[in-house]
């Protein structure tokens, strides 16, 4: 049963909206009422408001949760999911360090994410984010082109981030494609 839960919560949280993402928290709170340690589920949380951190501005009403709430609500599910890691726990720890400006720690946790499961492309989207604000966006296309191949219905989230690594490496053009192909994809991304 929590495991069902999740899954309806993954459906949404899939879709990368704010709104999906508002849709998604009940169910993966269900899971966890119903499987304390359901690690899976706290770090989707635990995305979702770091998600929602990062783009205050625009998400925080939707969520229904101030701007000023959401980092310590996803420090809490943050710790909660690393008690029982999965690679999107370390994904999302590894974003954390890019917010908090710690490159190698965020390059750490993306190693931990693919150490844990090399077969799920979160590992590598959260190394190609970490490598892109480590100033290395060139290693980054690897990571993102390894995520894609391992989940190519997730493209649009890929386009955005192969978007980050061009611009880092000052292929503007290039970006500017990426970032219109996954806009269009979804704008809310």
């Amino acid at each position: 049963e929590a495991y069902d839960a999740f899954l309806k919560g993954w459906e949404h949280y899939r879709r990368w909206t704010p709104e999906d993402f508002r849709k998604a928290i009940p169910y993966f709170e269900r899971a966890i009422e119903l499987d304390p340690q359901y690690g899976r589920a706290y770090a989707a949380i635990a995305s979702i408001y770091t998600e929602g951190y990062q783009r205050a501005w625009d998400w925080s009403h939707v969520l229904g949760v101030s701007a000023e709430a959401m980092p310590s609500l996803a420090g809490e599910y943050l710790k909660e999911a690393l008690n029982y890691p999965t690679p999107l726990a370390h994904q999302v720890a590894s974003k954390w360090y890019i917010i908090l400006l710690f490159p190698e720690e965020a390059i750490a946790e993306a190693e931990r994410a693919i150490a844990l499961d090399s077969n799920d492309a979160v590992g590598y989207t959260a190394m190609a984010g970490a490598l892109i604000y480590s100033g290395e966006p060139e290693e980054a296309v690897d990571f993102v082109n390894k995520a894609m191949r391992l989940d190519p219905h997730n493209i649009t989230n890929y386009l955005y981030i192969l978007g980050l690594a061009h611009f880092g490496m000052e292929k503007f053009q290039k970006a500017v494609s990426f970032f219109e192909r996954a806009f269009k994809l979804n704008p809310e991304i």
